[in-house]
């Protein structure tokens, strides 16, 4: 049985996500606050150490107002 932990995923939506928490002038408390995500586990996603859901990913952009465009 192995005990490793999963690789957070590096996708599109990972970087776009990770670059708008980066630049958008609020701190992490503020996001959290702001959308319910636990601040923990936004630090960690920032610095990619953890994956987040496609739910937090809506919270998150909810907040941000990410825009995402499909090719």
């Amino acid at each position: 049985m192995s005990t490793a932990k999963p690789k957070p995923r590096n996708d599109k939506l990972t970087m776009v996500a990770r670059e708008a928490i980066e630049a958008c002038g609020l701190s992490l408390y503020d996001i959290s606050e702001r959308t319910g995500v636990d601040r923990g586990l936004l630090s960690r996603f920032k610095n990619g150490k953890q994956s987040i859901t496609l739910a937090t990913f809506d919270r998150i952009n909810e907040v941000l107002r990410l825009r995402i465009n499909r090719r």
